[in-house]
């Protein structure tokens, strides 16, 4: 059983079930998962069910399991409109002690081949795994990345990892997660986790977090995992909409009338404009925040 873990709260459970939908279909033969979902308190017994029947009608070898964290992050950072549930996968090798090696992924994701092959990675003696990114070497968010400590040349990602879970436990990382997630970093939890792992970082290929702007740059079925950054498929036009619609069209959480009304928001003309204006003012409030850092 390959071990993977997710993390919602009651407004993300229908993409959670979308997330995990594509992670069963895109499964090879034989490959089964142990799902572990880390909720919010707002998640009821019928999102629940949602998630394991999702898991049932993909792949019954499977299991789905959910995990409380209770008030942990209660005094965590909160910035850009993410709660914080996103500290929750600093936990992860403390939650699931069992496991040597764990994946994380967020639900904003969609897995579009087999994935089974990166849990084989040498992680030797890295803490975490993942994937980075052009963005993180220039201008303003290369500025801010030096004035944390953080080294932009090797950060990562924080959306989809491959977490050395037996070494942050013996070295005892948990306190040291604990301790920063109350301090004023704008991409919280992905800052941390680089700050704590800083120099035993490893790189996974890139076709594990691409970015939807990019698909199409790939050959076919070459991409394992695509990660919709910013404005979510489900209620924005975004690059690779589609991609994310196919899956949701053959899901238990499938809703004609919804996908009704949701077309007919974002296909209007001026959805666009709309998308835009919203982008830009995320950039204002990031220099804004960045200086106030």
């Amino acid at each position: 059983m390959k071990p993977i873990v997710f993390s919602t709260d009651h407004n993300y459970v229908m993409p959670t079930c979308v997330t995990i939908h594509s992670l069963l279909l895109n499964a090879n033969p034989g490959v089964n998962y142990d799902i572990y979902i880390i909720i919010d308190p707002d998640v009821t017994e019928e999102d629940k069910n949602k998630l394991r029947k999702q898991v049932e009608v993909d792949n019954k070898e499977s299991e789905i399991n959910f995990l409380e964290i209770g008030d942990t992050f209660d005094s965590g950072f909160e910035i850009r409109d993410i709660s914080r549930a996103c500290y929750n996968r600093l936990m992860i090798p403390w939650l699931l002690p069992q496991y040597d090696k764990v994946v994380y992924s967020d639900v904003d994701i969609i897995f579009t081949g087999n994935i089974s092959e990166v849990y084989d990675t040498n992680l030797n003696d890295s803490l975490v795994a993942g994937i980075g990114g052009k963005s993180w070497t220039k201008g303003l968010i290369k500025k801010y990345l030096g004035k944390i400590g953080a080294d932009p040349s090797e950060y990562i990602n924080s959306g989809f990892l491959l977490i050395n879970a037996k070494a942050q436990r013996e070295e005892n990382l948990k306190q040291k997660y604990l301790d920063l997630s109350k301090k004023k970093f704008i991409y919280q939890d992905q800052d941390i986790i680089n700050l704590v792992c800083k120099g035993r970082i490893s790189k996974l290929p890139e076709i594990y977090n691409v970015n939807p702007a990019e698909y199409y740059k790939y050959a076919p079925g070459k991409p394992k995992v695509v990660h919709f950054f910013g404005f979510k498929p489900w209620n924005h036009f975004t690059y690779s909409w589609i991609l994310w619609w196919n899956i949701y069209d053959s899901s238990i959480v499938y809703d004609a009338n919804y996908n009704h009304k949701i077309s007919s928001e974002i296909l209007r003309w001026d959805a666009v404009i709309d998308t835009k204006k919203k982008a830009l003012k995320q950039k204002l409030r990031f220099m804004q925040q960045y200086f106030k850092a």
